[in-house]
C-alpha cells in the first residue's frame, strides 16, 4: 500500500510516488517515492496491518509529512515536484495486491 498525494488524472496501473508529480510513502518499505519509481528515500518503519496513517501538505512551503498511529515520523521534507504547483493535488492511496483500508478526511 502507498499513502501520498498526486495530481490528477494519475495512472491506475503506477504505485503513488512512482508518476511525476507524486508522493508517496510505500508500506512495505518505509520509503517516500517523490515521482520516480527506482529510488526511494528512507523514511520510517514499514506499515503493519493496523496500523494508522497519515500524511499532510503543507502548500506554501511544499512540505510533506507523515503519521503513523498518531506520531509525526521524525522526519518531514519539501517536494520541489509540488512546490507551489499550479494544478491542485489530492490524496491517493494504492495498492499492488488486494487489501482492504478506511479512509477519513476528516
Amino acid at each position: 500500500v502507498a499513502i501520498g498525494f498526486a495530481t490528477k488524472p494519475y495512472p491506475r496501473w503506477r504505485l503513488p510516488g512512482w508518476h511525476k508529480h507524486s508522493v508517496a510513502y510505500h508500506s512495505n518499505s518505509g520509503a517516500v517515492f517523490v515521482s520516480d519509481s527506482t529510488y526511494g528515500r528512507p523514511y520510517g518503519p514499514p506499515i503493519k496491518e493496523g496500523d494508522v496513517v497519515g500524511v499532510g501538505y503543507l502548500y506554501q512551503s511544499g512540505t510533506i509529512f507523515f503519521t503513523q498511529n498518531g506520531k509525526v515520523r521524525c522526519l518531514s521534507f519539501t517536494s520541489k515536484a509540488l512546490i507551489g504547483f499550479k494544478y491542485p493535488i489530492f490524496p491517493i492511496i494504492g495498492a499492488s495486491g488486494p487489501c482492504h483500508v478506511s479512509v477519513n478526511f476528516g
